[in-house]
């Protein structure tokens, strides 16, 4: 039988699970259809140095900062429940209408924050598609949903409403024994796992 050595995406070889307090369980995305990631980027172009005496360029300065990351998911609205209920982030269904209470929420709800203060928690599982295989899994740090888009367009020939929610994070992390043939739940979010980021040096 054939070993496959590249990582197949779809086929529910993918999955994001995502949860907004401690009491959730890390639910799987429901009615999520897509996912698209873009990593963080260098906080500046590179600048190559070319003095005028010079047939090429002597050096290449790069910036060793980053900025954020970005996730865009695409989930389909659900016939009785909201997009922001659909979130399932411990609030009182009903009571999110607009970002605007989200954002509110957000605020002034100190409990409802991931394992390193960040008010959700993301995390990408990668399963392996051989019959033996476990999965691994990396957490986006600092995960903030930064906009909803409740939108909609309808027309006679229309099927489903896709909507979309933007998330930012500051660091991609592997969760800590989720590398290789990880095959158990229990190690999804360890205690200690996370990393603090700290100035150069100290």
């Amino acid at each position: 039988m054939a070993i496959n050595r590249v990582r197949q995406t779809g086929s529910a070889f993918t999955a994001w699970q995502f949860t907004g307090s401690a009491a959730a369980a890390n639910p799987n995305f429901i009615l999520c259809q897509e996912v698209s990631h873009r990593a963080p980027q260098p906080i500046a172009q590179p600048v190559e140095i070319h003095p005028l005496n010079y047939l090429r360029p002597t050096e290449i300065v790069v910036p060793r900062a980053i900025s954020h990351g970005e996730i865009t998911l695409t989930l389909m609205e659900s016939f009785n429940k909201t997009i922001f209920d659909q979130l399932g982030l411990g609030y009182a269904e009903n009571t999110i209408h607009d970002l605007a209470d989200f954002f509110n929420w957000m605020m002034t709800n100190p409990t409802a924050v991931g394992a390193d203060g960040s008010k959700i928690e993301l995390i990408r599982v990668i399963r392996d598609p051989n019959p033996t295989g476990g999965y691994r899994k990396k957490r986006f740090a600092g995960a903030r949903i930064i906009d909803i888009r409740d939108d909609e367009t309808t027309t006679v020939d229309s099927t489903v409403n896709p909507l979309q929610i933007t998330v930012w994070y500051t660091k991609l992390e592997v969760v800590a024994g989720t590398v290789g043939n990880s095959t158990t739940d229990s190690d999804l979010l360890p205690a200690g796992n996370t990393v603090k980021d700290a100035p150069w040096g100290i």
